[in-house]
């Protein structure tokens, strides 16, 4: 499984041409403007990374001079959590990379009326679906986060008791992501040929939904996961058929009131202990 932050960057260049798109403005045209605010915004979150990399190298030769080992293994800690999710300390400058993330969308929103002003619409149609995924995946960096277990769950429709939890346990033990305890994780226990769910409300008020969904053991059928969006469906995973196999959702929820986790089994429920690791909101 890839970090968060090796995910961000690079953005592939996407190449207009190969869809047939003529350029409208020579040396400016929509290709090349598309290609020079991707390129800018990606130098602008290697400056960032390394302003964070530089910041936990600095904090940790400190500790270690003052001897203090309980302020190095935080630091340790904090580096890994940025390193596996992208979690950027409140102290580094994010202004530089938020103006080359407001540029690129603008860019990408121009491009966009170009391929529909030359009825390029497949084109316009991929250039939108790569906007969105940009959005996204730049709002996990800069935006701020609030992990989903903070919020009061309701329309909790499980077949036993001991079939949903959310603080990152199940029968009292802890769940584990990359041997690191991820305690903001919600475990959701689908019945048989059937679903659990669980919904919160979101109100509107967050950009994106981010989660990495996996099993503790081999079930006897594979479950799969999915995400609604005010009853709509905004994601759904491949069947799960083994443990230490994850997939990670990342989906646009803007104007989402209500969000619902849903897990579901179509044969028997046997071990199939479906996890939802440490799922966000970005605001």
């Amino acid at each position: 499984m890839h970090s968060i932050t090796q995910r961000i960057i690079p953005f592939p260049a996407f190449i207009l041409l190969g869809l047939g798109l003529v350029p409208a403005r020579g040396e400016d045209d929509v290709e090349e403007r598309l290609f020079r605010a991707k390129r800018d915004y990606a130098a602008e979150v290697e400056k960032l990374k390394k302003s964070v990399v530089d910041l936990f190298d600095k904090r940790e030769e400190a500790a270690r001079k003052d001897g203090n080992k309980k302020l190095v293994e935080q630091i340790k800690a904090e580096r890994k959590t940025f390193e596996n999710w992208g979690d950027v300390p409140p102290t580094v400058d994010k202004e530089p990379l938020t103006a080359a993330r407001v540029k690129l969308d603008a860019v990408y929103a121009a491009a966009i009326k170009d391929c529909i002003r030359l009825k390029q619409d497949a084109a316009a149609e991929v250039v939108e679906r790569e906007r969105e995924e940009f959005l996204v995946t730049s709002a996990l960096m800069l935006g701020r986060k609030k992990y989903l277990v903070t919020l009061k769950h309701f329309n909790l429709k499980v077949h036993c008791d001991t079939c949903f939890t959310n603080n990152g346990t199940r029968g009292g033990e802890p769940f584990k992501l990359k041997g690191e305890p991820v305690p903001h994780s919600i475990f959701l226990h689908p019945p048989p040929r059937g679903a659990s769910q669980v919904s919160y409300n979101l109100a509107g008020k967050s950009k994106a939904f981010r989660a990495i969904v996996g099993v503790l053991a081999k079930p006897v059928s594979p479950p799969w996961f999915e995400v609604l969006g005010d009853d709509k469906s905004l994601w759904k995973s491949s069947p799960v058929d083994k443990a230490d196999t994850f997939q990670t959702c990342t989906v646009k929820v803007e104007k989402v009131k209500v969000l619902t986790l849903l897990v579901h089994c179509t044969g028997e429920d046997n071990f199939a202990w479906a996890v939802w690791f440490e799922p966000v909101l970005i605001e």
